[in-house]
């Protein structure tokens, strides 16, 4: 099971406002709202401008990737994913469907190469934002699932309460961001030792 413990220290760190604003803020260094709202992001088809979304989390598509993305391996797929459809709400066949389209991408037969577990999660989360949650290796090191992909297990423990505490931390430079991502984003302000987040953690902890 997620982490209890660990995810309501998070969402209660005294420094994550601050975090959150630093990641958000429109003339940053950050990915920020830019994931979310780069170009055209059709409900039932991957485009282009998705992959390149996807690229600013620290993401390179090959070739081959690109071509059966772009070519419609995973429209059907997305067809069954409501695009309404919410994760702690227990969204049935939507989140079927998004865990068939995740194995088709990390698949070992390679119709997809070089898309893992973290990038088929970022991908997928571009594309169903409220239902699929970003599950790369600074996230599952803080909130340590018990399960190979931690979506069940997220929507369990994302209570009303914990809902509402991501929506109060929701900045004013990400309106529209969804609770998953605002949760994405603090995990990984918080954990991650890359050299811009432990910057905005000094930064965060010196300002009164």
């Amino acid at each position: 099971m997620v982490d209890h413990d660990a995810l309501d220290s998070i969402l209660n760190d005294a420094r994550m406002p601050k975090l959150l604003q630093e990641y958000f803020d429109p003339e940053g260094s950050f990915a920020g709202t830019t994931f979310d709202s780069l170009g055209t992001n059709p409900p039932f088809e991957i485009s282009s401008d998705d992959l390149l979304a996807v690229t600013l989390l620290d993401v390179r598509f090959p070739p081959r990737s690109v071509r059966n993305l772009l070519g419609g391996a995973l429209n059907d797929l997305l067809r069954d994913m409501d695009p309404a459809a919410r994760l702690e709400e227990s969204p049935g066949r939507s989140l079927e469907a998004a865990a068939e389209a995740w194995h088709l991408l990390v698949d070992r037969d390679r119709d997809f190469p070089g898309i893992g577990k973290a990038i088929a999660s970022k991908l997928l989360s571009r594309k169903r934002p409220t239902l699929v949650p970003i599950a790369d290796s600074v996230i599952l090191g803080a909130l340590k699932p018990t399960k190979n992909h931690f979506w069940d297990e997220l929507g369990e423990v994302l209570s009303g309460v914990r809902m509402e505490s991501l929506r109060q931390l929701r900045p004013p430079s990400a309106l529209g961001v969804s609770e998953l991502r605002i949760l994405d984003v603090a995990v990984w302000m918080t954990h991650s030792q890359s050299k811009a987040a432990k910057r905005a953690q000094k930064l965060a902890a010196a300002e009164p």
